[in-house]
């Protein structure tokens, strides 16, 4: 299912850029109730009313700004945005000092949901047409092995900087580590378009 990032030298970089977008997002889904109840008291209600705002404006920007984003500024650029956009948001989570603060950030967060599918499109672009359901499998498996990794990761550094054996014991700790490696992997997808000529 992955021999389709080998066979074409124009997916493999935006394969990489894309795995560890998947394992940087999977921050949320591995410890944000954890992260809120720790750093906030968070109730359930509360947990659950946050990722319910996050899911809703991922959704409206995805369906209703994408395609006039796309038309104006091009996928590459959509694409650095969302990746950009979900490294800044990371550390304004960090920063958060009020659960008022964390919710303008989930409308903020919104703008990394430009990243999975101006990526996958531009993957997309890159293989022959016989070659797309393949491409859409191996896509559907880095996000699998990415966000899998991810929550092992990020559940264990986050009970790692709340123990007594951290140097420094924050409930922050793992949003700046995501934020680190989305801007690696933003740092990626910059080298390769230019590397295309087209950055």
């Amino acid at each position: 299912m992955l021999a389709v990032f080998r066979r074409y030298s124009g997916v493999l970089p935006y394969a990489l850029v894309l795995t560890l977008f998947f394992f940087g997002t999977s921050i949320y889904a591995a410890i944000w109730p954890f992260w809120g109840m720790a750093k906030y008291g968070w109730s359930g209600t509360t947990v659950g009313l946050t990722l319910a705002a996050s899911g809703l404006t991922v959704a409206l920007l995805q369906g209703l700004g994408t395609g006039p984003a796309v038309a104006r500024w091009g996928e590459r650029r959509m694409a650095m945005v969302g990746l950009a956009g979900a490294a800044a948001t990371c550390v304004g989570f960090a920063l958060s000092p009020t659960t008022a603060i964390v919710v303008v950030m989930l409308v903020i967060n919104a703008v990394e949901g430009f990243a999975h599918p101006m990526l996958s499109a531009l993957m997309s672009k890159a293989v022959p047409e016989d070659t797309q359901g393949a491409l859409q499998g191996g896509i559907s498996a880095l996000m699998n092995l990415g966000m899998l990794a991810g929550a092992i990761f990020y559940s264990q550094t986050f009970g790692y900087f709340l123990s007594e054996a951290a140097p420094v014991r924050s409930a922050d700790v793992s949003f700046f580590i995501a934020a680190a490696i989305m801007l690696v992997s933003l740092g990626l997808f910059v080298r390769q378009a230019r590397r295309m000529g087209q950055g």
